[in-house]
């Protein structure tokens, strides 16, 4: 996978290769993200001048019950950079990213600017490929248990990341899913909810 970046690439790409086509190829692999009730919580802005691309959280999109601590608009902010990163690895430009670049700006989560060439390795265009693929399953749970040995490669792949992957045990399980449904009655009766939905800012 393509770890976080904090170092130039060993050259530099011309500013024509920053095409229009480019940029939305990029964010279309990243608004394509999952994030709580398809909320997309995030906005983007492109600095074509530094081959750089922002991505700044929408707390208008917070969803006043579901995640009212803003837990969930991290993790799909965090989803979208994931499927950035993959976009710009499989178009073949180092994605060089840093995070909460600017402590004046706490909104602005990330910037990831596109540096000089490079290969995507096997893994990178394998998930880049999935992002298409990927779809909301808003059918019932099965009472099968997850192949310790998936369980072991998700852990692996949060590590990564830099990111800890905790397993619920089964009395975990059971009160999550009492406030999720808890919070989804709550959701639901909100009339700012669907308002909330009805538009969504993918860029800036």
């Amino acid at each position: 996978m393509t770890h976080t970046q904090e170092h130039d690439s060993p050259r530099s790409a011309s500013p024509a290769d920053l095409s229009e086509q480019t940029v939305a190829e990029l964010l279309a692999a990243a608004v394509a993200a999952p994030s709580m009730h398809n909320t997309q919580p995030w906005r983007f802005r492109v600095r074509r001048d530094s081959h750089t691309i922002e991505l700044h959280a929408d707390p208008a999109r917070a969803l006043r019950y579901g995640d009212p601590a803003g837990r969930a608009v991290h993790i799909g902010c965090g989803a979208a950079l994931f499927n950035l990163r993959m976009a710009a690895a499989a178009a073949g430009r180092q994605p060089v990213v840093r995070l909460l670049p600017d402590p004046g700006q706490p909104l602005l989560l990330a910037t990831v600017r596109l540096g000089g060439p490079y290969r995507a390795q096997q893994a990178e265009r394998e998930l880049y490929a999935a992002i298409a693929r990927r779809h909301t399953n808003r059918n019932p749970f099965s009472g099968r248990r997850v192949p310790p040995g998936v369980l072991a490669e998700l852990t692996e792949a949060a590590t990564a990341e830099g990111a800890i992957l905790h397993i619920l045990d089964y009395s975990e399980t059971v009160r999550v899913l009492r406030l999720a449904r808890e919070a989804e009655g709550d959701q639901l009766a909100d009339p700012g909810y669907r308002a909330r939905r009805s538009t969504r800012t993918v860029s800036l």
